[in-house]
């Protein structure tokens, strides 16, 4: 399977015992500024995870963190600065926490494009094949293809701006994601006027939140009915990402996110934003 849009792929790979995500994206930036975006606590915070602390070369690690969910540290096992990062996965698949052993790597393959710009290929393998293994797997596809997405706008749009998130994030409470997603793309959720459909990579989009928020840009990430994320052109070419289904942690029950990543954006714009996924969230899950 391939999905592509304008300078992005994404594959995957099975075998009869290991499967592997490859990826390949072209950069607006120089690769000596997407091996700063890979590697550097404050860059990689501008695009990847909330926090992040990064012991650097041979032997080093990166340590990343959504708000203590999903933390971890990614031992660096290859360290060639603009040219190739290779670090470990620390979750696993039994436990749900860090092991002390792990086949799962991730390479990050950078090389200078001809006439400008960057490619970046990423390669994440050594998953298991089985059962336990899906949901990880899966979610680790559709994850990396919003983050890519979101590292390509921040290095194309806001280099060396610092990010700010509004996050909502709210259990389930034993509703389906089909569930869930008919309900925020309702008047009962985040419509108060306008559609989003199609719900197609690369359709341009425009709706009215409840709240009299007007939303618009182009779709970038589209699995329905897990996850969304689009540009959002009035709120400072911000990205908005819809996320359902999702665990906050790996011992965690599944909730539904929605998430606003801002560079420069005015604090009140994005409270406003926050506020209304507030009531939109309260509504979509009571009963």
């Amino acid at each position: 399977m391939t999905e592509t849009l304008d300078r992005f792929e994404l594959e995957v790979v099975r075998g009869e015992s290991r499967q592997t995500l490859e990826a390949e994206i072209e950069l607006a930036a120089e690769p000596d500024a997407v091996w700063a975006a890979l590697t550097r606590a404050e860059e990689l915070t501008n695009w990847f995870p909330l926090q992040a602390e990064v012991t650097p070369g041979d032997g080093g690690k990166i340590h990343l963190s959504w708000d203590g969910a999903w933390e971890g540290d990614h031992e660096i096992q290859v360290w060639e600065p603009g040219r190739h990062l290779r670090t470990g996965w620390p979750w696993t698949a039994e436990d749900g926490k860090q092991g002390e052993t792990n086949a799962v790597a991730i390479d990050y393959y950078i090389e200078a494009r001809r006439g400008g710009g960057t490619v970046l290929r990423l390669v994440h393998s050594g998953f298991p094949v089985g059962d336990e293994w899906e949901d990880i797997f899966d979610g680790t596809r559709r994850g990396w293809s919003y983050e890519l997405r979101s590292l390509q706008h921040y290095l194309a749009h806001h280099r060396g701006v610092e990010r700010s998130v509004a996050r909502v994030r709210r259990s389930m409470e034993g509703l389906s994601n089909a569930q869930v997603w008919d309900r925020l793309w309702s008047s009962t959720g985040l419509l108060e006027e306008g559609r989003i459909e199609p719900l197609e990579v690369g359709a341009d989009y425009a709706f009215t939140m409840t709240g009299g928020i007007e939303l618009a840009g182009r779709i970038l990430v589209a699995f329905v009915p897990t996850d969304l994320g689009a540009t959002v052109a009035e709120i400072g070419n911000s990205l908005f990402r819809v996320g359902v289904g999702h665990p906050s942690g790996p011992d965690d029950p599944d909730e539904v996110q929605l998430w606003l990543a801002t560079w420069g954006a005015p604090q009140q714009q994005v409270e406003r934003v926050e506020s209304a996924w507030q009531a939109a969230l309260d509504r979509v899950l009571s009963d």
